[in-house]
């Protein structure tokens, strides 16, 4: 049997430096946010006014209507992150997206992709389905 590897070593001593009640802080970070549904992300809470990045989706809200976009740039697929000026930007070659996922600057020639929002119905928070 061959030993492990140095970094497979010192990957699992690092994350078993962070325990979270019981788990990892890596495994708690990949349930943060999540449902458990695959495909589904959940938003609890209401959603205020303007635009909120939640995990791998931008939501926006105004009035009564609520949209949201996949955070995945379609350049090269890096996440995008929200700017100062309520727009979103992406870390890796610069393409910009107004709030509503439209590119504004490229390098990205498309729009961030857009996803179905659908209200929970035994709360106040929103089902993403990340499907679509």
């Amino acid at each position: 049997m061959r030993p492990p590897s140095r970094r497979r070593l010192e990957l699992l001593a690092w994350l078993s430096l962070v325990p979270l009640g019981g788990l990892s802080w890596a495994m708690a970070r990949a349930q943060r946010g999540r449902s458990r549904t695959p495909g589904r992300h959940v938003v609890r809470g209401p959603l205020p006014e303007g635009l909120t990045v939640d995990g791998p989706v931008a939501l926006w809200r105004a009035g009564g209507s609520v949209g949201a976009v996949s955070r995945r740039c379609p350049h090269l697929g890096c996440t995008v992150r929200p700017a100062a000026d309520g727009t979103l930007a992406c870390p890796c070659h610069g393409s910009r997206f107004d709030a509503h996922g439209r590119v504004t600057r490229g390098p990205a020639k498309a729009d961030l992709a857009p996803l179905r929002v659908t209200p929970e119905i035994d709360g106040d928070g929103y089902v993403v389905d990340l499907r679509s």
